[in-house]
């Protein structure tokens, strides 16, 4: 997906939790607003993270499952480059304080008890997602180059970290393409440098008309 695009789409909010009852309440009262997808299980949902191209702009994470607690998938992703800065909301039926501590101890940005209380829900998401998107604009912009308006270094180097370990991991070809402009210097230097800047934007134009949002 291009740096900009999503942030034009509602936000992307995943469910994680063991119970259909408390994904169908929550899907409930967030779907208005956000794109809602959910998963029953901390494997389940690393798995959907990994293989999906857009990563979620917050995840509301049940704190009791089996297989793999929600701490542990936190964990997980917070040592992660790629998913490290997704913010997690804790959700559990406990509410002792060290249950609190250890939750944002591992990364989570807030804790949300049982049962639920939808206003306070829906409050607290839309905070989270609202700084994520914030820092996702300042991030993005800071990965394009000044000139063309596509990715920069910074952001190339980035995306092909994620995308060598999506490919390890799932076992999926992994394709570099490299494109010189052909005598460009000489281009350059008889029509000025206005001029080539103009080429360098819509040589940058075309090549970006060409690949898919995933590339």
């Amino acid at each position: 997906m291009s740096p900009i695009t999503h942030l034009a789409r509602p936000a992307y909010v995943l469910v994680v939790d063991d119970t259909p009852a408390n994904i169908t309440l929550l899907a409930e009262a967030l779907s208005p607003q956000y794109r809602v997808r959910f998963a029953t299980s901390g494997p389940r949902a690393l798995e959907l993270i990994a293989r999906n191209d857009e990563l979620p702009d917050l995840i509301l994470l049940d704190v009791m499952m089996p297989e793999m607690d929600g701490y542990e998938v936190c964990r997980q992703l917070k040592e992660d480059a790629a998913t490290r800065d997704i913010p997690v909301i804790f959700v559990s039926a406990r509410n002792e304080v060290s249950s609190q501590e250890h939750g944002f101890n591992v990364g989570g940005v807030d804790y949300i008890t049982k049962p639920f209380d939808l206003p306070l829900v829906r409050a607290r998401v839309r905070t989270h997602v609202n700084l994520k998107r914030r820092t996702d604009l300042l991030e993005q912009l800071a990965n394009l180059d000044g000139l063309t308006g596509i990715a920069n270094r910074r952001r190339f180097d980035e995306v092909l970290d994620h995308e060598w370990k999506r490919a390890t991991r799932t076992g999926t070809p992994l394709a570099v393409v490299l494109i010189d402009v052909d005598h460009f210097k000489r281009f350059n230097d008889r029509h000025g440098h206005p001029a080539g800047d103009s080429a360098l934007r819509r040589v940058a134009l075309c090549i970006r008309s060409c690949v898919r949002p995933s590339d």
